[in-house]
C-alpha cells in the first residue's frame, strides 16, 4: 500500500477522533504518536514513533499522560515567565489550550493532548507577543535556551523505558527521520557511519523495531534513505515512509511529496482493499 506514517493533526491530537470518524466509514487506520525520547548511551535526544495495529494501547496512553502532564505544567511555568516579561495579563494557559483545541477544548483534557514548546511560540504568535517573522529556532534560542523564559526540563523519557510500555500494548517502535543525527547530510552519515550503525543496533538491542524512510527535502535525501534502507534490511529493521506533515500553513505542509510501499506491520499485512 502507498503511504505515508509520519503525520500531525491537530484535529485529532490527543483524542484518535480522526479514527473514530474513519471507522465509521470502513476506513483502515493505525493509532499512533510521536513521542520525545532519549539514549543517553547513543547520545540521542530526539522521537521516537509508536504505532499500535492491533487497536489498543491502554498501558502506552497512561504512560504518556503522565508526560503529558507534565509537558502542561511546563508550558504553564512558560506562560507565567511571558506574563512578567511581556507585561502581558492576558496571557493564560486556558486561552492557550482554546485556541490551540478550539471547539474540542471542553472535550479533550490538556493532559491528553501534546502540548511542546511550539505550541507556546505559536501561541505568543498569535497573540501578538512574538513577530512571525522569527522562526521558532530563533525564539528558542533567544528565549528558551537563553533562560529568559524558563521551566522544569529532563521531561523525557528514555526510549528502553518506552519500549517496554509499548510492547505490553502489542505496538511497534520505529526511528524516525534518523538522517537528522547527521545534519541531513549524507556524508556526514557516510564519515560516521560507525555511530550510524551503532545507533541502529542500540535502538533495533532497547526494542524498535523499524527505522523510517523520510522526506528530507535535500538533495541528499535520497542516498541517505538508500543507506538507511541497507543496514535496515541487514539489521531485519522493516522500513516506514514519512513526511513528518502540519499541516497548511505550518511550513510543514508535505503530505503529498513522501510516501512509499508498505506492506503492513509485521504480522498485520494490510489488506488490499484498503487501498484508494
Amino acid at each position: 500500500m502507498n503511504a505515508n506514517l509520519h503525520l500531525h493533526s491537530r484535529y485529532s491530537d490527543g483524542s484518535s477522533e480522526f479514527a473514530h470518524a474513519a471507522a465509521r466509514f470502513g476506513f483502515l487506520t493505525v493509532v499512533g504518536c510521536e513521542v520525545d525520547c532519549q539514549a543517553p548511551e547513543v547520545k540521542y535526544h530526539s522521537e521516537v514513533l509508536a504505532y499500535f495495529p492491533a487497536g489498543h494501547y491502554l498501558a502506552t496512553e497512561t504512560f504518556l499522560e503522565s508526560l503529558a502532564r507534565a509537558r502542561s505544567e511546563r508550558l504553564m511555568a512558560y506562560l507565567e515567565c511571558a506574563r512578567v516579561l511581556f507585561e502581558r495579563d492576558d496571557i493564560s494557559f486556558d486561552d492557550l489550550i482554546a485556541r490551540k483545541l478550539g471547539e474540542r477544548a471542553s472535550a479533550v483534557s490538556p493532559f491528553k493532548s501534546t502540548l511542546s514548546k511550539v505550541d507556546f511560540y505559536l501561541y505568543l504568535c498569535a497573540c501578538g507577543v512574538i513577530d512571525s517573522s522569527i522562526g521558532y529556532k530563533e525564539f528558542k534560542t533567544d528565549y528558551l535556551e537563553s533562560g529568559k523564559i524558563d521551566g522544569p526540563r529532563g521531561i523525557r523519557t528514555t526510549v528502553a523505558e518506552l519500549s517496554s510500555v509499548v510492547r505490553r500494548d502489542g505496538g511497534f517502535l520505529v526511528l524516525p527521520h534518523i538522517g537528522h543525527e547527521f545534519s541531513d547530510k549524507a556524508g556526514l552519515l557516510r564519515a560516521e557511519k560507525r555511530r550510524f550503525v551503532s545507533l541502529l543496533e542500540y535502538m533495533k538491542e532497547v526494542g524498535v523495531s523499524g527505522v523510517e524512510l523520510y522526506w528530507y527535502r535535500t538533495k541528499d535525501g535520497l542516498d541517505i534513505n538508500a543507506d538507511v534502507a541497507t543496514e535496515a534490511e541487514r539489521l531485519g529493521l522493516f522500513v516506514t515512509f514519512g513526511s513528518d506533515c502540519h499541516g497548511p500553513g505550518s511550513g510543514k505542509h508535505t503530505l503529498g511529496e513522501f510516501s512509499g510501499d508498505f506492506p503492513g506491520f509485521p504480522g498485520y499485512p494490510l489488506s488490499p482493499a484498503t487501498k484508494e
